[in-house]
């Protein structure tokens, strides 16, 4: 059903089709420029003119839970095939590391806890946000080793880099 009228699904349509061809090597990029620019037009907006990143570090780590359940879910985002017990079969017939639960376990659920942890004591300004940074990238960079690279990019060097690994880079500086 489109946001006009529920005859004429113009926004609907309009928005599945950017969301469906759009690379997904730019997904990422756009989803954090939104976000960015939603909070920030929003502070402007509401007249906040703090730093707020300390404040939504610890609930950023959640959210990325719960978006990596979703993941695990749909059957997106999967690991390379393994033997180990635990291993899950995506449809294809082959079993596979559960990467989206390894993620929302590091990345959601631990970063969370280390994040509310350091939160709740006195600290230096945006301590909490380079904790989240420093902590998403590494765990980002190690779980890829356990991940399947996007399949229109592959390997993107030396045999395992990843796109997430690329990504996850800057995040550790």
């Amino acid at each position: 059903m489109g946001f006009l009228h529920p005859e004429h699904p113009v926004l609907d349509d309009l928005g599945w089709y950017i969301v469906d061809n759009l690379p997904t090597t730019l997904i990422d990029p756009f989803i954090d420029l939104a976000a960015k620019q939603g909070s920030e037009l929003t502070k402007l907006a509401l007249g906040v003119r703090a730093k707020t990143g300390d404040g939504f570090a610890a609930p950023v780590a959640a959210s990325i839970a719960v978006g990596r359940l979703g993941c695990f879910q749909a059957g997106c985002c999967y690991g390379a095939a393994t033997s180990v017990p635990w291993a899950v079969d995506f449809g294809d017939g082959v079993l596979r590391h559960p990467t989206q639960l390894y993620e929302a376990a590091l990345e959601g659920i631990v970063l969370f806890l280390l994040l509310w942890i350091l939160s709740a004591r006195p600290r230096p300004l945006m301590a909490v946000s380079g904790l989240f940074l420093l902590g998403y990238g590494v765990l980002r960079f190690l779980v890829e080793f356990l991940r399947m690279p996007d399949a229109h990019l592959g390997y993107l060097a030396h045999g395992w880099v990843t796109m997430g690994q690329l990504l996850s880079a800057p995040m550790m500086i």
